[in-house]
């Protein structure tokens, strides 16, 4: 059953959005249909927890909060989660993020930072101990093991968590078509 009175989770690719500093929600609604009568009573009525994805894809140095005027009256009312790569910020990345003043009544404890830590080489053996008993693939956990050690700098690639589930998902047949490594 939806509910209407809780916040309305919104994913937002930011790459996809033509000025994710000008109106993303809007925009975003927009892609998915929405008319702007609904995208009207949705800003007036309605509370947001923004996902938003790739900031660093946009290369951007806004404060999206502040550019699309977040939780200002008449303005969308959300929470906000940024995905953004940590090899892209600067020095001062925190100021593309924080909600200001004139956002939160003056409140700076409304930025939270947490980071996705590479894998260690036991979380990553882990990790595929747990891929191969859910998912049965052809290779055992093992093959996996081998063939990390055979790719040059795949062992290197394997910490980051994603690449991990990616290398797992297309070794097999990666390998299998090419048999420098096999």
């Amino acid at each position: 059953k939806y509910n209407t009175d809780g916040r309305i989770p919104l994913f937002i690719s930011l790459p996809t959005i033509e000025k994710p500093e000008r109106d993303m929600v809007a925009e975003r609604l927009r892609q998915v249909n929405f008319t702007e009568n609904q995208i009207m009573e949705l800003k007036l009525h309605r509370e947001f927890i923004l996902i938003c994805d790739g900031y660093d894809e946009i290369q951007g140095t806004q404060n999206l909060y502040v550019t699309n005027q977040l939780n200002t009256p008449g303005g969308w009312q959300v929470q906000m989660l940024i995905s953004c790569r940590t090899e892209y910020n600067g020095s001062d990345y925190a100021d593309c993020f924080q909600p200001t003043e004139r956002n939160n009544g003056g409140d700076t404890d409304l930025f939270q930072e947490a980071r996705i830590m590479p894998f260690d080489k036991d979380q990553i053996q882990e990790y595929i101990h747990q891929y191969v008993s859910l998912r049965k693939p052809t290779w055992r956990s093992e093959d996996y093991l081998q063939a990390f050690k055979q790719i040059p700098n795949l062992q290197d690639l394997v910490k980051n968590p994603f690449l991990l589930k990616i290398a797992l998902e297309v070794l097999p047949q990666l390998l299998k078509t090419n048999s420098k490594f096999s």
